[in-house]
């Protein structure tokens, strides 16, 4: 087995050629649009052939058995091989400990996780356990091109997307680095009579009464110490941090925890219901396109926002407030009502022209069009 850390490697982007050497690449590109604003341009690891590596890297860790162990602690929520956790395994949990006797909790976030985890040291403890030294340089290639381009977003991580699961999009290898570096954390973290649920960088202590929790509170942030990281805290973070009694609400992992009243947090409803009203305006708006594509037709829209709301549905199958999905109900069939309005007044409008008022209503509807329809007919 080698011992110590592994050496880390200048940063830069790689690709494998088909003899299997690596070569360096330029890591820049730009972020896509993703609000009004265009966002400035930072690193990112953008090459097909960078990530098919980074992939392969993951696999090959992830079906090392003393990794899998490492890493696989009840209490963490998050990018776990193997096993189906996430955000409803974590709220099921926090239920459990509620039951359990927990009162009072702390919830705090990790500043700037994955721009900060010591990679040398996690990539030490790795060679120990994979003593290869040509795959450890390769993974130092990799990770070192992840953990600089994280830091190099610095702010401008709004811009970037991060899946369901909380992981950032291109970013594959920083979340098992990260559970590798906090497995000691997350023992320690749920000794006694304390649970600390983590996912990723944000975590929720719970505890029988105010003392114990400050108490692990404080226990936290030492070992977080211990590897140069800090966590927010409540007197200066008021916004990330939270301490209190559990019937005081509170957000932990974009649910309103009230009690035991379980929510989708107001930020996560707002969002939903501007994304079905952009995607009804869109529609509007191309109604009034001559021509304009099925993507924006009637048949589509619904279908879009069918999807869209399964899969919010899906997310957020483990809420338990009744009393708020009748309200979103209410709102959103209101909302589909007034674009199913809008839709009746152009369809009359169309026909009111008298100009093949049938093939633009099935263009809004979004039936196809049989003499639109590519062909190939055959010729004598």
């Amino acid at each position: 087995m080698a011992s110590g850390p592994a050496t880390v490697l200048p940063a830069g982007d790689l690709s494998c050629h088909p003899e299997g050497s690596c070569r360096r690449a330029p890591t820049k590109t730009r972020l896509g649009r993703t609000t009004h604003h265009s966002p400035p341009e930072a690193a990112l690891p953008c090459r097909v052939e960078d990530r098919i590596v980074q992939r392969a890297i993951l696999d090959v860790l992830q079906s090392t058995p003393e990794i899998r162990q490492t890493i696989n602690v009840p209490t963490s929520f998050c990018a776990i091989p193997g096993e189906k956790r996430g955000v409803s395994k974590a709220i099921a949990a926090f239920a459990q400990a509620v039951k359990g006797g927990a009162t009072h909790f702390v919830k705090s976030d990790i500043k700037n996780f994955f721009p900060n985890i010591p990679r040398g040291k996690v990539i030490g403890l790795i060679a120990q356990i994979v003593p290869e030294p040509e795959f450890i340089e390769l993974l130092n290639r990799a990770t070192v091109a992840e953990v600089k381009n994280l830091r190099e977003l610095g702010d401008d991580k709004r811009y970037f997307v991060f899946d369901e699961k909380g992981r950032p999009q291109g970013f594959c290898l920083s979340p098992l680095l990260g559970n590798m570096l906090l497995h000691q954390f997350d023992v320690e973290m749920n000794k006694g009579d304390i649970t600390c649920l983590r996912y990723l960088d944000d975590f929720l202590i719970l505890g029988p009464n105010g003392k114990a929790v400050n108490a692990a509170f404080r226990r936290a942030l030492k070992l977080l110490e211990e590897h140069g990281l800090e966590a927010y805290l409540p007197e200066k973070d008021p916004q990330k941090t939270k301490m209190g009694r559990i019937e005081e609400p509170f957000v932990y992992l974009g649910a309103e925890i009230h009690g035991k009243r379980i929510r989708p947090s107001g930020e996560s409803q707002s969002k939903l219901r501007q994304q079905l009203t952009h995607m009804i305006q869109e529609s509007l708006t191309f109604f009034q396109v001559e021509g304009f594509g099925q993507n924006h037709s009637l048949v589509q829209t619904l279908y879009d926002l069918s999807n869209k709301l399964k899969g919010w549905e899906d997310h957020y199958s483990f809420c338990n407030d009744n009393a708020l999905w009748h309200s979103l109900d209410l709102d959103i069939s209101t909302l589909v009502g007034d674009y199913l309005k809008h839709f009746v007044q152009q369809r009359n409008r169309l026909w009111s022209s008298g100009k093949k008022p049938w093939q633009k209503e099935r263009r809004l509807l979004g039936i196809p069009l049989l003499v639109e329809c590519k062909r190939e007919p055959v010729t004598f």
